[in-house]
């Protein structure tokens, strides 16, 4: 498939420099439409799926939340970070903020 078969004229470079373009925009304009050529339904996508995370020395849970979990069956098998165009998909604190979501064990993606 070819990107204008999932995302039709959407101009990648004009979004990038687009200050209006922001994560929301991302989720409605390429990543839900992604998911949906991808084959998944509303069935499987949960979105704003709630994880308990530990912080501090007092083991109190702080609720974060992974944009999109996808599922098939009853089993998770990806996790979904959207991100504004302005924010560097390199930066190691979005790639472990991902992985800590798609490793938690409410998850575990594979």
């Amino acid at each position: 498939m070819t990107r204008s078969a999932f995302f039709g004229n959407l101009d990648f470079n004009t979004i990038a420099s687009n200050p209006e373009f922001k994560e929301s925009a991302v989720r409605s304009f390429i990543i839900d439409p992604l998911i949906k050529k991808l084959g998944y339904t509303a069935e499987n996508i949960v979105l704003e799926k709630t994880i308990q995370i530990q912080t501090g020395s007092k083991k109190q849970t702080t609720p974060y939340y992974a944009d999109y979990v996808l599922k098939i069956g009853s089993s998770f098998v990806c996790v979904i970070e959207a991100k504004s165009p302005e924010k560097s998909l390199s930066e190691n604190s979005l790639i472990d903020q991902a992985f800590s979501y798609a490793s938690h064990r409410e998850i575990r993606s594979n």
